[in-house]
């Protein structure tokens, strides 16, 4: 019987091959963007669930308060460790420090510029599973100076796995080999190439950071006994706060607090309440896309079902005839069903194609390393089966009962009684497409309008003709380097550059001692270190005051300048100038740096346009930093930089 209806199908499908090409190709389009949007979300909601014990990890956060709340993803260094030491419910603990910087290695000669490499705590795998190649996980970490690289930055460095305790420079220290993993998959939560002990911290450096409670400074995590509340957990951290955190407050002068909270490991990527954390998700995005991918596809059943019924006069009279020969009316919705559900397969096939072909552009769209291999993962391959059958019952459910209720007599002898209904329903399905399609075109014009908007927003500086370019960090290769910059004056194409970097969204942050009201509070202040030229350089309006100047020695100890969001916050608005401004805090109300405000800029966009304006204070650093932002006369770059790279 399959035979006989398999037939019928492809007698149908040659005899109306446009008709059937185009609803074939309609459903492999929709199946194809169902497909890429489905793993996009698969790949969001799973990100570090190949931990084995993910349900157990949780990271802790901060909020440290200096009159003004700042809620950090970061800790203490004391903070894990003392827990572990406190509490038999914590199992283990592992802190990542320092990874977001840009290292110099060099390894055999030949220099590489990496980031991701991260200090870290020798009980880091028994926290997170990391699959080891080489070496042996529980002492990988343990000893100064040792290094654990991915297989594939081990291949990059040395072209072979086989390294094992090969010497690696990293910026000016040396560190051996000790460990090869596999490349952790790219959704994970700390993106790792490297992973250096965190022993390697030269003592009279690590004192510092392991008293003092208030210096948040690295992502810490914890491997508990068994899966636990936050809200159960929070007791034991804010015992931590009144046994540890306060006293050593009060007995250094500190009127400042902290409150400790954890998130779930698996809650951890869609977390954006916290700053100073890394790129992150967000949960309402995976809701649009679930919802566009559901539009997408009922577009595609609507466009099936209402193609199908425009084939109807054509199909009367073939249902008309097998009717009057003996066919029932199972019979005839079975060959319909089939028939859909066929095509839905087919359409399957394609769209699965057409996914393969638009995979690498929705990569590069969407940030992804998405790869063909996972449309052959088992959830991924479920998930398209149900599709595919949910599919085609809904799109052939309505035009098989339709066409198979039809009456003989009527059909043959012409009639056309119950058209009006059918009618009547392509006109409601009609209807609805347009009504889907013209929303999600609203949507696509309203994203290229916030994309627009973004692109002309004036950001309080000039950004045309404006890059910044890394410099290396070993200081040996600076010293080769700076022959280059130093000529980068006598290029008359080069209007002016300075040795501090563009705004990029991760402005540090530290404690400041400012004067408000006449007396010195202690706050966390955004700040971004510069030479004389930053504020030519940006385009940057000088309001108040006057700019860094090396002929002013004390500029480097004493000078400051703020934005115009700071002095309102700090009650500067009427006159800014000459107020008080302390960082590098030591006790008893003294500092490193010491001095005033020497001058005013207007407001400019250095995070986020998420962010509101922040208080921002410029310090000024004259030796410059580890980029280099250079401003070019008018007209294409690109020759420009190859030149001077030439040289």
């Amino acid at each position: 019987m399959l035979k006989e209806y398999l037939k019928i199908i492809a007698r149908n499908s040659l005899k109306n091959k446009y008709y059937t090409f185009i609803n074939i190709f309609g459903l492999a389009v929709g199946i194809s963007a169902t497909v890429l949007i489905a793993l996009f979300v698969e790949d969001e909601l799973s990100f570090d669930a190949y931990h084995e014990d993910a349900e157990r990890i949780y990271r802790v956060t901060t909020v440290l308060d200096f009159n003004g709340p700042l809620d950090a993803a970061l800790t203490n260094f004391a903070l894990a460790p003392t827990l572990k030491q406190d509490y038999p419910e914590v199992e283990s603990f592992a802190r990542f420090f320092g990874g977001q910087q840009e290292y110099e290695v060099t390894v055999n000669d030949v220099r590489f510029q990496e980031s991701n490499i991260w200090f870290a705590d020798s009980t880091t795998f028994e926290v997170f599973t990391y699959n080891f190649i080489a070496g042996d996980p529980s002492t990988a970490l343990t000893a100064p100076n040792s290094l654990v690289l991915t297989d594939d930055v081990a291949l990059k460095w040395f072209g072979t796995l086989d390294c094992m305790d090969e010497e690696v420079k990293i910026n000016n220290s040396f560190a051996n080999v000790k460990g090869i993993i596999e490349t952790p998959p790219n959704n994970s939560e700390i993106p790792v190439q490297a992973l250096y002990s965190i022993s390697t911290i030269p003592p009279q450096s690590m004192a510092p950071l392991e008293q003092d409670w208030f210096r948040i400074s690295l992502f810490s995590f914890l491997k508990l006994t068994k899966p636990t509340s936050p809200a159960e957990f929070k007791v034991k951290l804010d015992e931590v706060n009144e046994k540890y955190v306060l006293p050593w407050a009060e007995a250094n002068g500190i009127v400042a607090s902290q409150d400790y909270s954890i998130t779930p490991l698996a809650d951890v990527h869609f977390d954006n309440s916290h700053g100073y954390d890394l790129p992150k998700g967000n949960i309402n995005n995976i809701y649009i896309f679930i919802a566009l991918a559901s539009f997408l596809l009922l577009i595609a059943a609507f466009n099936y079902i209402n193609l199908t019924l425009a084939q109807q006069g054509k199909r009367r009279v073939e249902v008309g005839v097998r009717k009057t020969l003996g066919a029932s009316k199972a019979s005839l919705v079975t060959q319909f069903m089939i028939e859909s559900i066929l095509f839905t397969l087919i359409g399957l096939i394609l769209g699965l194609a057409l996914t393969e072909l638009f995979l690498s552009s929705f990569n590069e769209l969407s940030g992804k390393e998405i790869s063909s291999l996972d449309l052959f993962q088992p959830s991924v391959m479920t998930m398209l089966i149900g599709i595919t059958l949910l599919l085609g019952l809904l799109a052939g459910a309505y035009p098989a009962f339709v066409l198979s209720s039809l009456k003989p007599v009527q059909v043959l002898s012409g009639s056309k009684s119950n058209t009006g209904k059918v009618g009547a329903l392509r006109k409601v399905l009609i209807l609805l497409q347009f009504l889907f399609s013209i929303f999600m075109i609203s949507a696509t014009f309203l994203i290229d309008d916030q994309m627009n908007y973004i692109r002309s927003m004036n950001l309080g500086f000039d950004r045309e003709n404006l890059i910044t370019v890394a410099l290396p960090s070993d200081t040996t290769a600076r010293k080769i380097i700076s022959p280059w910059v130093e000529d980068l004056q006598n290029d008359s194409r080069i209007v002016e550059y300075s040795r501090s970097a563009l705004p990029t969204g991760r402005t540090a942050e530290l404690m400041f001692r400012i004067e408000k009201e006449g007396v010195m509070t202690e706050t966390a202040v955004k700040c971004l270190f510069v030479d004389e030229n930053f504020v030519d350089v940006l385009g940057l309006d000088l309001i108040q005051g006057r700019n860094f100047s090396p002929e002013i020695t004390t500029d480097v100890q004493s000078g400051f300048i703020v934005n115009q969001t700071g002095a309102e916050v700090f009650g500067w608005a009427d006159e800014p100038l000459n107020k008080r401004v302390q960082w590098g805090l030591l006790e008893n109300g003294q500092a490193q740096y010491d001095g005033n405000v020497i001058g005013l800029v207007n407001d400019f966009n250095f995070l986020s346009l998420h962010n509101a304006m922040d208080p921002l204070i410029l310090c000024y650093n004259q030796t410059g930093g580890a980029n280099l932002s250079i401003r070019f006369d008018q007209g294409d770059v690109g020759p420009i930089i190859i030149d001077r790279s030439s040289r």
